[in-house]
């Protein structure tokens, strides 16, 4: 085995790191993620369990609840090329970045 002379790097031994090993570590480092994901599921269920909100709404009241909805306010066309747009201009910052 050599030691990173000449261009080589040191082989690793696969059996070096096993979870009886490294476990607790490795456990502890990933405590945060972990928390996040079992608070991002509470939230997904407890969003799935509770009831909307209904209320009356009368033939008087659509007018008032229709406002924005005119003919011009967002053409069709205009959300495609949005989401085309925005991840576009996401690629190029994120590739822009890396080849710095």
């Amino acid at each position: 085995m050599m030691s990173g002379q000449g261009g080589m790097r040191p082989q690793v031994d696969p059996s070096a790191h096993t979870i009886k090993s490294h476990g607790a570590a490795l456990a502890r480092n990933h405590v945060r993620d972990w928390l996040i994901l079992l608070l991002l599921i509470v939230i997904e269920v407890v969003l799935f369990v509770i009831k909307p909100f209904y209320r009356f709404v009368g033939r008087d009241m659509m007018e008032d609840l229709k406002y924005p909805m005119k003919e011009n306010t967002v053409p069709v066309w205009a959300v495609p090329v949005s989401v085309c747009s925005s991840s576009n201009e996401q690629l190029v910052i994120f590739d822009a970045s890396n080849f710095k």
